[in-house]
């Protein structure tokens, strides 16, 4: 099915980027000339009882810099203020770990056919709770996409809907990270009533030397109108060199709804090409189906990532290449541009 030439994602995109940056738009009209008082880096080289150099400083700032900085501070005033409400409490709670990802996409198929995607996840961190506690919303939650969809990364058509989104609570239990970690997360939806989604999580890492690093998670959960679920996922990261990384990843996931299995197995192969772009190459097996006959389905791909310079936003161009067993293997190619805007204090 083709989208329609403006998508609802891109004018909801577009909408927020001009809703948060149009402050700043007349805060770089108003720069006509740089501060001779400011070096490169935004540092004063004057005596600092030179009245109002620091603010002349930080309006001399790059634009981008001005950018990244606004939106942070809007969010994570935001969550304070949540964390405040929940907490109760006035005392500072150090750092902040809330995060904002918004990630817009378009997949164009060989066959002619082109889907959009567009996806916002935020997680709220109450750290007046002891980090206990945090609040999360999904556009496009994991429980209403098939293992091998997460697994490719193509757009598959699914702008945002109040009626997919999901919102929450976390309770996280408080352990070092090469501990044992669990925790559970209480949810719903609306769509036409109150959906509840649950799910209990356990999850570890292994370091066993600098290069290398283990990860595994349990998760077991619920999601009105598709069922109860489990997923298993085994990670496995070796750093070769400061620019050459590989990683293997085993998922398995069973679904009531489906009463079948569906795994994944990634292979990849990092390559840091410079301080702003990677090339990450990928070879993956995908199957569903019951135990005992599964169909097999493979796919290559190479994702590009470039990090502009504002340094919250990468671009990702991902050409694929996807053979399905139902359809002889014959091969499938698809061409995906990404988006994605992240807005952290980490």
């Amino acid at each position: 099915m083709s989208v329609r030439a403006t998508p609802l994602h891109s004018v909801l995109f577009g909408g927020v980027c001009l809703l948060f940056l149009q402050p700043l738009i007349a805060v770089s009209d108003e720069q006509t000339s740089p501060n001779p008082a400011c070096n490169s880096d935004g540092d004063h080289e004057v005596p600092q009882d030179s009245g109002n150099t620091k603010q002349s400083c930080e309006k001399d700032e790059p634009f981008y810099k001005q950018g990244k900085d606004y939106l942070k501070d809007r969010y994570l005033l935001l969550t304070d203020s949540l964390d405040r409400l929940f907490s109760g409490k006035n005392w500072s709670p150090g750092v902040n770990h809330s995060k904002l990802a918004i990630e817009s996409s378009e997949t164009w198929y060989e066959a002619g056919v082109k889907q959009s995607d567009f996806r916002v996840r935020a997680k709220v961190d109450l750290p007046r709770t002891r980090r206990r506690y945090r609040l999360f919303v999904d556009s496009d939650p994991d429980q209403t996409r098939t293992l091998a969809d997460r697994t490719r990364g193509v757009s598959l058509g699914s702008d945002l809907n109040k009626k997919a989104t999901v919102a929450g609570i976390e309770y996280s239990e408080d352990a070092p990270l090469h501990r044992w970690k669990s925790s559970l997360s209480l949810g719903g939806r609306y769509d036409g009533g109150l959906r509840i989604l649950t799910r209990y999580r356990i999850r570890k890492y292994w370091q066993p030397s600098e290069s290398w690093l283990n990860y595994v998670h349990q998760d077991l959960w619920y999601l009105d109108g598709v069922g109860w679920g489990e997923t298993s996922e085994v990670t496995i990261a070796h750093e070769i060199d400061d620019k050459t990384s590989v990683q293997f990843q085993f998922d398995l996931e069973n679904r009531q709804e489906e009463k079948n299995i569906e795994y994944a197995n990634t292979w990849k192969l990092g390559r840091k090409m410079s301080e702003r772009a990677t090339i990450v190459y990928t070879f993956g097996l995908l199957g569903e189906g019951e135990a005992s006959n599964m169909a097999d389905n493979k796919f290559i791909n190479a994702s590009f990532r470039y990090r502009l310079r504002n340094e919250w936003m990468d671009v990702y161009l991902t050409p694929e290449i996807f053979y399905a067993e139902e359809f002889n293997y014959r091969p499938e190619r698809s061409l995906t541009l990404t988006f994605r805007m992240a807005i952290t204090n980490d």
